[in-house]
């Protein structure tokens, strides 16, 4: 059972032979399959899948990229504590949890830094989110 967003919140069913919806239109639902296809879901696709899968999983390279992601936060968190941010929340993963000023989070999203409003946690509270490419250069250039 697959549940979509709350703008829509609609639910819909999908087996083999039957799309059942509740909330859509038939149009949409008639849509699916080629939507399913389209986008890469299909046996015949899982070969390609299954290789970079494999590549993921040998001689650790998931976990070297986890770590470095992970790192990348605790980098990004010091950096914006360092310019007044308060951390909401541990950095134990890739993501973090701040509370930043209007004027702070204006200025890391002119320096073309993307993150997120985190309403959550209150009027000012924001989610950054580092991955296995966010690079030293990237997190020294966020504006303190």
């Amino acid at each position: 059972r697959l549940r979509t967003n709350s703008r829509t919140s609609a639910t819909c069913s999908i087996t083999s032979r039957q799309v059942t919806t509740s909330n859509f239109s038939p149009d949409a639902a008639a849509a699916l399959p080629h939507l399913r296809k389209r986008s890469g879901h299909l046996v015949s696709k899982h070969r390609l899948l299954g290789a970079q899968i494999a590549a993921y999983l040998e001689n650790g390279l998931w976990l070297e990229l986890a770590r470095h992601a992970n790192d990348a936060a605790r980098a990004l968190a010091d950096r914006l504590v360092s310019g007044g941010a308060e951390v909401l929340h541990p950095v134990d993963a890739n993501e973090v949890f701040v509370r930043l000023s209007d004027d702070a989070a204006d200025a890391v999203r002119d320096c073309g830094v993307a993150f997120y409003p985190w309403a959550v946690d209150g009027p000012g509270a924001y989610r950054f989110v580092a991955s296995w490419r966010t690079t030293e250069e990237e997190i020294q250039a966020i504006p303190v």
